[in-house]
């Protein structure tokens, strides 16, 4: 194809310049999220439940930039993975809790056939996603989203969402 018409070029340069305006407001908003005490909370707290447990219990992971997830933590429990994670879509700071099975040797020799065919199996269940202000969060917020984790994600221990804290 020749060079875009002045039409699709303005589309184009409005569309390019649409998301160099996410992509700032977006980095912005992570450093606002990185400079909370939220993510220390999180990694405190984590370390203190692999201390106590004298092995690793919660897999904590980091993610860089520009992804969605920033951080990440897993339980494994028999086949499952349990797993918290922190996003960051814009402006919106995510915690999301879910559910994947893990593949065992046979399956992961199936999802390689499938991957063949460019089919891929994953089973995810979304168990609970609320938004937050990470400013806002407490010490014992997110000790409730670990009790709640290290339950599994079983219904009984599910943390309520945040509420506005009102200044």
């Amino acid at each position: 194809m020749s060079d875009p018409g002045p039409l699709l070029r303005s589309v184009l340069e409005e569309l390019r310049d649409t998301r160099r305006d996410e992509v700032a407001t977006s980095d912005a908003f992570r450093v606002r999220l990185e400079e909370s005490k939220l993510l220390e909370m999180m990694q405190g707290i984590s370390g203190l439940i692999n201390a106590q447990a004298g092995a690793l219990v919660i897999d904590a992971q980091s993610y860089l930039p520009p992804g969605v997830i920033v951080r990440s933590f897993t339980l494994r429990k028999g086949h499952d993975e349990h797993v918290m994670q922190v996003e960051l879509v814009g402006t919106k700071t995510t915690v999301v809790f879910f559910t994947q099975e893990r593949l065992s040797a046979f399956s992961r020799l199936a999802a390689s056939m499938y991957a063949l065919f460019g089919v891929e199996k994953a089973e995810v269940d979304i168990r609970l996603a609320f938004e937050i202000r990470p400013d806002e969060a407490t010490e014992r917020d997110v000790e409730k989203w670990f009790v709640y984790l290290l339950s599994g994600l079983k219904q009984a221990f599910m943390p309520p969402e945040p509420s506005p804290r009102r200044r």
